[in-house]
């Protein structure tokens, strides 16, 4: 694990493989094959192999259970099997309501196939979990703007700014709905307060 995560992902397979041999069903070392798959590309593997992962966990081990449904999602969302990776996320989710990456994941997923309302319940999910979390307020407030809620955006934001006022993003995407509603006074206040925060933000010129 520790050669995976230091970006060595020939060497770790390797040892997956050498675990494999003596376990062939052996979840965790299927689970991280699969993830070395899916970071190298070959997203058919990484699903075939974190299937097999999932069918050879224990049903007890809600942790597992969760995260390598969370994986395999995420595989078949980079393949492009949209249905099936929101699929695989609801199944995580049901295992574990607060399982924040899949909130996330369902959220991004619905986003893909456009149905920006039902994506924003799972960002306001996350943000009831982390109201810290200023991309889980940026990801709703653009579903919601996306979808023609331009004041319910713009709330969520201002919203975002009471829980911590110093989000550069968030003042900057805040001062970009405003220069779209045509209230360019504040919005230039909130590229200033951008420049503030952060002085090398080139978005905010």
């Amino acid at each position: 694990i520790g050669l995976h995560q230091a970006g060595h992902l020939d060497e770790a397979v390797r040892l997956y493989d050498q675990i494999l041999t003596i376990l062939p069903n052996q979840p965790d070392a299927l689970n991280f094959k699969g993830l070395a798959s899916h970071q190298q590309g070959d997203f058919k593997s990484a699903i075939k192999l974190i299937g097999r992962a999932i069918k050879n966990v224990p049903a007890g081990n809600i942790q597992a259970n969760t995260m390598f449904l969370n994986n395999l999602g995420s595989a078949h969302g980079a393949a492009r099997n949209i249905e099936e990776a929101e699929n695989c996320f609801r199944r995580a989710l049901d295992l574990d309501p607060n399982f924040y990456m899949a909130l996330n994941n369902l959220g991004n997923a619905l986003v893909n196939e456009g149905k920006l309302a039902d994506a924003a319940e799972y960002y306001q999910r996350m943000i009831d979990l982390e109201p810290g979390d200023e991309d889980a307020h940026c990801k709703l407030a653009d579903a919601l703007i996306d979808s023609g809620e331009l004041d319910a955006g713009i709330k969520c934001l201002r919203n975002a700014l009471k829980t911590e006022p110093d989000f550069p993003i968030v003042w900057n995407n805040l001062g970009q709905v405003l220069s779209e509603k045509g209230e360019f006074q504040e919005a230039i206040q909130c590229f200033d307060r951008v420049l503030e925060i952060d002085p090398d933000d080139a978005g905010a010129y």
